[in-house]
């Protein structure tokens, strides 16, 4: 059985076509509507094939018989995986139609990405990772710690990896050299913390899950994390648990949402209570769920030097930071996006805005 759903994780349906299948992993084709499931505990050829995002499958048969358990897209090459002893690959390069038999890799592997011009694997333990750019050729690469990787993630011009040993995460913007993430998070030391399991990005935000509770870490860059709201909240799913998968994407109104295995979800950016459309549509599709509205205050001029700096490395803003502010009026009435990028002061003026969630 395959189910999908069109709307963020609030409704699902039961996919057509040949959905027959062991099926465990599910992994989609970046700005595409290609999507592939595998079987990595059968031994099998047999792989899953969708190219409407998910609504109807065919089966599409891969170069041998294996556990397939992980695979990545390039425009023109696919790469699986299997499990075992022995890594072996399998490669398509007519968009999943046909397989044929990859490099066979030395060790167990576990998790393959694409990103930068380069496919990377990373192994189920350990602190080297190989890379290749043509799915033949196969170099090691150093990582900055060992650990029992669980998830592999390319997203905003970067990699990032987690592992349930020694709390670590480790992020590479070239898949080559890689760095050991600063995690902020108040109870490092506890033994249950760290035991990070799944990654998931959307809208400028990346999101962690622990395998042992609800709580998650959440990061801008991949970089620097943290596990804490501006008043001490820890943040977290709304039910207790471990949560073994997590996704990142857009609701059917573009709104950015992360949907937990559970199918708790939730929405995150801080422009909604800017615009008090969006507020009313908010509470009137939500009007008969059980919900939370959390608002997260920040010092008004850390925000706005913030906000400048981001909008200056997506090349949004040239201005100095003292001439965007004499700008700022006259931008934003302009355009939705201007006001986006560039409303430094007008976004640290809180109280009428709040007081309208409230009405």
């Amino acid at each position: 059985l395959i189910s999908y759903s069109a709307n963020g994780g609030g409704t699902w349906n039961t996919a057509t076509g040949d959905t027959t299948g062991n099926w465990d992993k599910v992994k989609a084709m970046k700005n595409t509507s290609y999507m592939m499931v595998l079987q990595g505990t059968t031994q099998t050829t047999v792989a899953g094939l969708s190219n409407d995002n998910g609504q109807s499958w065919s089966t599409t048969n891969l170069s041998n018989g294996a556990n397939w358990i992980d695979i990545a897209f390039k425009t023109n090459q696919w790469i699986a995986i299997s499990d075992g002893s022995a890594t072996e690959t399998s490669i398509s390069t007519n968009q999943g139609g046909s397989w044929s038999a990859g490099t066979t890799l030395s060790g167990q592997n576990k998790l393959i990405e694409y990103g930068n011009g380069l496919f990377v694997l990373l192994p189920v333990s350990g602190n080297t990772a190989l890379t290749s750019d043509d799915g033949t050729t196969w170099t090691t690469r150093t990582l900055p710690v060992t650990s029992n990787w669980q998830d592999l993630k390319y997203a905003n011009g970067r990699f990032v990896a987690v592992g349930t040993s020694d709390a670590k995460i480790i992020y590479s913007l070239d898949g080559i050299t890689w760095y050991d993430a600063y995690i902020d998070i108040v109870n490092i030391a506890d033994s249950t913390t760290g035991l990070w399991n799944s990654l998931a990005y959307t809208q400028g935000v990346w999101l962690c899950t622990n395998s042992v509770d609800n709580t998650v870490i959440t990061s801008q860059s991949g970089s620097v994390w943290s596990s804490l709201l501006g008043d001490s909240t820890t943040k977290a799913f709304a039910t207790t648990g471990g949560y073994t998968v997590v996704a990142g994407g857009l609701t059917s109104s573009g709104m950015p949402v992360f949907v937990g295995s559970k199918g708790i979800k939730f929405e995150i950016t801080p422009i909604y209570i800017y615009f008090k459309d969006v507020l009313k549509k908010i509470a009137s599709v939500l009007k008969n769920e059980k919900k939370k509205i959390l608002i997260v205050l920040r010092n008004p001029v850390k925000r706005a030097q913030a906000h400048y700096f981001h909008s200056m490395r997506r090349g949004e803003e040239i201005e100095s930071f003292e001439k965007s502010f004499d700008l700022e009026n006259a931008r934003i009435s302009n355009s939705i996006t201007e006001y986006r990028a560039n409303s430094y002061f007008s976004r640290g003026l809180c109280y009428d805005k709040i007081k309208e969630c409230f009405e």
